[in-house]
């Protein structure tokens, strides 16, 4: 006699009507035979989503929050009818300098917003430089510039030349301390006349006035870098994108040697040996872990890469690569030997080659590595969990920043995806049934609990991904 249990966590998608499904003998047959694994993985990655006759009525887009800040003491100036100041370490917001007026002006480059989103909320936020109190209370007004947003110069014309939103937020600033954050309000309105004739604006000029009243000074790049004025937009989109650096030099690794030898601070030999001498003694593999990865459950990946920075630098070499994804949720690298090569991956890699760096500080991408993601997806991979990739190859080409470097030079990690209702995963994933049923099985993919065995019974448990069938098992008494 068998008792099937089906134990399922079918997503209810949006703007979809569905009635009720019903498995057929024959489909469920299939899910108690242990070697139908591979047509198991199959029927999850198309099984159509069970919910009501209700329609849920939201838009099929991403809520997202990003944040740009100046990059350069040449981003954010102080402009007044005779004179250009490009260095000051404070941004003089009320307007007047020792009694001279004068306006402040910020640029924002390399802004990356989809030319379809909806902004919900924008804000300019800044870091404060000196106190101010009430009786120092000024009134700002901001504005953002129509047209060609180009990088500011020393002359005043270049300024006053500009042409800027009719839109525009006034607002009386609070009392504040030193070395606090004070946010605008919101600038929205001044977004979207700036966007009104050209969405995919990559730089974002604006222009804060004062009524020439009290006092309120905020840090610019040249006073702090890390306190620079940011930009941050909130937005919805059909298509969004999630992007990462590796500070944490416990996140990238290289194994290296006969002994497996595991070294977490250094620049990284990626191409599979770390010498020209190509011998075991000198094999080496590396690997990168990006933790807390918002990916949600239907984004559909349209792009996904790792991003390095040349460092060591060899000439006329040629490494064939190959990067797989660990499964499950994996955890920081250790000094433990073998902590790379120990841990359980993808039965698909992606392959290509990969020339020797002949200069240091360039910028190399990998090809798309959506199928190796989708594949982790597949196996059970819920979002926020951590992404990592074992990179491999078969030859010395030079070396990378690591983990912990500084911040331009970081690896990095870069997915851009879209929304989808149905095929979030792809449809070219593996699913040869002897290699799903060794990484299906793997530890650390199994979640929940089995069901007690008792005596004379047997059976067997498929862990799903959480997208579509969560757990699956026979159950079989004697």
């Amino acid at each position: 006699m068998h008792k099937v249990v089906v134990i399922t966590n079918m997503k209810m998608k949006k703007k979809k009507k569905f009635g009720l499904k019903i498995l057929s003998v024959a489909m469920v047959a299939s899910l108690m035979v242990p070697t139908s694994i591979g047509n198991i993985a199959v029927f999850a990655e198309t099984a159509e989503p069970v919910t009501t006759e209700n329609t849920l009525k939201s838009e099929p887009t991403f809520a997202q929050k990003k944040e740009f800040q100046i990059k350069k003491g040449t981003e954010d100036a102080e402009v007044s009818a005779s004179a250009v100041n490009l260095t000051s370490t404070g941004l003089d917001l009320h307007g007047v300098v020792s009694g001279v007026p004068q306006a402040t002006y910020l640029r924002f480059s390399d802004v990356t917003l989809p030319s379809d989103a909806k902004i919900s909320n924008a804000y300019l936020s800044f870091t404060t430089r000196d106190a101010s109190s009430a009786s120092q209370s000024t009134t700002i007004s901001i504005t953002g510039e129509r047209g060609s947003q180009a990088e500011f110069s020393n002359t005043v014309a270049s300024f006053t030349n500009r042409n800027f939103t009719d839109a525009s937020v006034s607002m009386a600033t609070p009392v504040v301390a030193t070395n606090t954050i004070f946010n605008t309000e919101d600038i929205t309105s001044v977004l979207n006349e700036m966007r009104a004739d050209q969405t995919d604006i990559q730089n974002y000029v604006f222009k804060i006035a004062g009524n020439n009243k009290g006092s309120f000074v905020m840090r610019s790049y040249d006073s702090s870098a890390t306190m620079a004025p940011k930009l941050i937009v909130e937005y919805t989109s059909p298509s969004a994108d999630y992007k990462a650096n590796i500070a944490n030099t416990a996140d990238d690794a290289k194994e290296y040697g006969a002994n497996k030898t595991m070294d977490l601070n250094s620049a990284m030999e990626i191409g599979g040996y770390y010498s020209a001498t190509l011998t075991p003694a000198y094999r080496n593999i590396s690997a990168f872990r990006f933790a807390n990865v918002n990916l949600p459950e239907n984004a559909k990946i349209d792009d996904a890469y790792l991003e390095f920075t040349t460092y060591g630098t060899v000439a006329n070499r040629v490494s064939n690569m190959s990067i797989a994804s660990e499964l499950g949720n994996p955890l920081g690298y250790t000094s433990v030997a073998g902590n790379i090569s120990s841990r359980p991956y993808t039965a698909s890699t992606v392959k290509y080659q990969q020339a020797s760096f002949t200069a240091a500080n360039q910028v190399i991408r990998t090809p798309n590595l959506k199928s190796i993601i989708d594949e982790t997806r597949l196996m059970g991979w819920q979002n926020g969990n951590a992404l990592a990739f074992r990179v491999d190859g078969d030859n010395y080409i030079g070396s990378i920043y690591q983990g912990g470097s500084a911040v331009a030079y970081q690896p990095k990690l870069v997915i851009k995806y879209t929304y989808s209702e149905q095929d979030a995963v792809a449809a070219d994933v593996v699913k040869n049934p002897a290699k799903m049923k060794t990484s299906l099985l793997t530890k650390s993919q199994v979640r929940g609990r089995m069901p007690r065995k008792t005596a004379g019974s047997r059976f067997s448990t498929i862990m799903m991904s959480p997208s579509f069938l969560k757990m699956v098992f026979s159950y079989q008494t004697t």
